[in-house]
């Protein structure tokens, strides 16, 4: 490959113009918070009807109770840690000296 055309790759001409992008409008967070708890609740009741159709002996496979179970493990363990966080922000804002 010529020098000539890896030059031409660093040229600001082919940047996109970052004053032209159209930015998505921003959900406030109580929506998006109010939404994720959502999803974590239906996650732990589809979680908890599964292990007992399991527990009744229905046709359900252990490969599908499992992976639901890890995935409403998995999504309760990332609702644990926005908590811990949104705590540990409102405890640094309240030692704030005003």
């Amino acid at each position: 490959m010529p020098i000539e055309a890896i030059a031409q790759i660093g040229s600001l001409e082919s940047l996109p113009n970052l004053n032209n992008i159209q930015k998505a409008p921003s959900q406030n967070f109580e929506k998006l918070f109010s939404n994720g708890i959502e999803s974590l609740n239906e996650n732990l009741l589809k979680a908890d009807s599964v292990l007992q159709d399991m527990a009744m002996n229905k046709p359900v496979s252990a490969h599908e109770v499992m992976l639901i179970m890890e995935s409403a493990k998995m999504d309760l363990r990332l609702a644990v840690e926005v908590r811990n966080k949104l705590l540990e922000g409102y405890q640094e804002i309240m030692r704030m000296q005003v």
